[in-house]
């Protein structure tokens, strides 16, 4: 008799073998697998209601015044301009006008709804005293200005006066048509009074006759003059000068040219004669000098021709003499 085979051992991890008859027999079933997900159970109240969503509260209004902010800008602004440089003259007025925007802008923004009132407070007190204090710089400057200026006007030279033979006196402004002016020169025989710096009568000059064509007179005053150039001939002016300062002078300070016909000037000429220019001495209070004034004038220039006289500090005067 052969023995029977040995049976297969059993395989640990295979799954065991479901009884359809376990139920009956009271046998426990395969127990469940533990890490299987869970049956969902259905809900016998109905689906759940969504969550709420909570967006942001509303932002709450600004309480920043922004019209009291730029006030006290422009006040502080105004305020430090004008302390500095408000004393230039008529510079402080541009800030009087910045002061005066901060304080109408303070004011505005004191008025404004549900807005913080401490800038514009402050604003306001910082732009007013600024308004103040620029105006009374600038006010101050603008007087002083005036004042420095009408005392330079009253210290300077005056305007020369031309006095006629019969008395007559004419002041000489500067305008062109004025008496003593290129369009309407003063004649011979009237006195030009001119002052000094200060404004004191310095000079009194009279111009004479003048002699249009002097070139036989000229040569004959001395070997030594030069013909004048081809086309040109000597012309002599007598002038009086009368030193009627506090000091002395001399009549070169009375600078004197001919003005042509054709608009050019000419210097007096070194020809020698007498009573010159050059030979001129120095005048005190009350003295009076004889001077003959000798230029070289293209002839076709002397008709119409004028001297021209200037003192430094005084408009130019114009005598006719051709």
């Amino acid at each position: 008799m052969t023995d029977a085979a040995p049976a297969a051992p059993a395989n640990p991890y295979a799954q065991p073998a479901q009884n359809p008859y376990a139920a009956q027999a009271g046998q426990p079933q395969a127990q469940q697998n533990p890490y299987a997900a869970p049956q969902q159970q259905p809900n016998p109240y109905g689906a759940a209601p969504a969550a709420p969503v909570y967006t942001g509260a509303p932002a709450a209004p600004s309480r920043l015044n922004v019209m009291g902010l730029i006030s006290l800008i422009a006040g502080g602004l105004a305020f430090l301009l004008g302390v500095t440089a408000g004393w230039i003259p008529f510079v402080g007025f541009a800030f009087v006008f910045i002061a005066l925007v901060g304080l109408v802008l303070g004011i505005v923004g004191l008025l404004a709804k549900n807005k913080g009132k401490g800038l514009a407070i402050a604003g306001t007190i910082v732009s007013g005293i600024a308004l103040l204090l620029t105006a009374i710089i600038s006010i101050f400057m603008l007087v002083v200005f005036t004042s420095i200026q009408q005392s330079i006007e009253d210290f300077g030279p005056d305007d020369p006066v031309i006095t006629d033979p019969d008395g007559g006196q004419t002041q000489n402004d500067g305008d062109p048509n004025a008496l003593g002016s290129a369009n309407n020169p003063a004649s011979p025989g009237d006195t030009i009074t001119f002052t000094d710096f200060e404004g004191t009568d310095e000079w009194q000059v009279v111009v004479g006759a003048p002699v249009l064509d002097a070139t036989a007179d000229v040569l004959a005053a001395d070997e030594y003059n030069a013909e004048p150039a081809a086309g040109n001939q000597y012309l002599v002016v007598p002038v009086t000068y009368t030193y009627v300062g506090s000091d002395s002078g001399s009549p070169f300070l009375i600078f004197t040219q001919i003005v042509g016909s054709d608009a050019e000037l000419y210097d007096t000429s070194y020809a020698e004669y007498p009573n010159s220019i050059y030979d001129a001495a120095e005048l005190g209070t009350g003295d009076t000098a004889e001077v003959n004034l000798v230029f070289e004038v293209p002839t076709s220039a002397v008709a119409g021709s004028q001297l021209k006289l200037n003192s430094i500090f005084g408009n130019d005067i114009f005598v006719a003499i051709g």
